[in-house]
């Protein structure tokens, strides 16, 4: 909860000429229900976050540049060349991506998963944010407090989202929270709640 800065800094004005050089790489994770994956740094027993964004990619679509099946978030900054899809093209690789991911889950041995799925853009449009996913890690850490229930954590959880609200995050008036579970072939999200993004006084 600590690390947001995609949807928290000012909005970066993007070139007319498309062009992302230079600029900084925020890097998240195609979810699909067919696609079994731990998320970034969110594993059950020794996760960091406890806190991760779901976003609407078609909402954000204009912020696009590439994707890689590959880890590549060492890499922060966009090298010369790189350019911002339009919505059309941005649409086929997030298919195409997700045919590779199929092909990749077939070759798997049973009860292996993805290991990397990595999507980059210039920053999250800041309309683009549906829910939010909640990891119960087992201790505190750099990133995220420590929390092992959904209850322990919540007032947290509301007081993030009040922040977004601030920094002008659009935020629907009951934000649904999820948590997941990965089973041998497939992911799947539980509905655990929902957060009111305003505190009593």
């Amino acid at each position: 909860m600590k690390n947001c800065q995609c949807l928290t800094e000012p909005v970066i004005d993007l070139p007319d000429d498309m062009s992302v050089a230079g600029l900084y790489a925020d890097s998240w994770t195609l979810a699909h229900q067919q696609v079994p994956q731990h998320f970034f740094q969110m594993h059950p027993e020794d996760g960091k976050r406890a806190i991760a964004l779901m976003v609407d990619w078609t909402k954000t679509a204009d912020r696009y540049v590439e994707y890689s099946l590959k880890d590549m978030s060492s890499n922060k900054k966009f090298a010369d060349g790189k350019k911002r899809k339009r919505l059309e093209e941005t649409r086929k690789d997030m298919a195409d991506m997700l045919a590779e991911i199929k092909v990749i889950k077939k070759e798997l041995k049973k009860g292996q998963m993805i290991e990397h799925n990595e999507v980059r853009t210039v920053q999250i449009d800041k309309s683009a944010l549906v829910g939010l996913l909640w990891n119960p890690i087992l201790k505190p850490t750099g990133l995220s407090e420590g929390r092992k229930n959904w209850n322990d954590t919540k007032l947290d959880v509301q007081k993030f989202v009040v922040g977004l609200k601030k920094s002008g995050v659009r935020v629907d008036p009951f934000l649904p929270i999820f948590s997941y579970k990965v089973e041998s072939d497939e992911m799947e999200l539980e509905h655990i709640g929902h957060i009111v993004p305003q505190l009593s006084s």
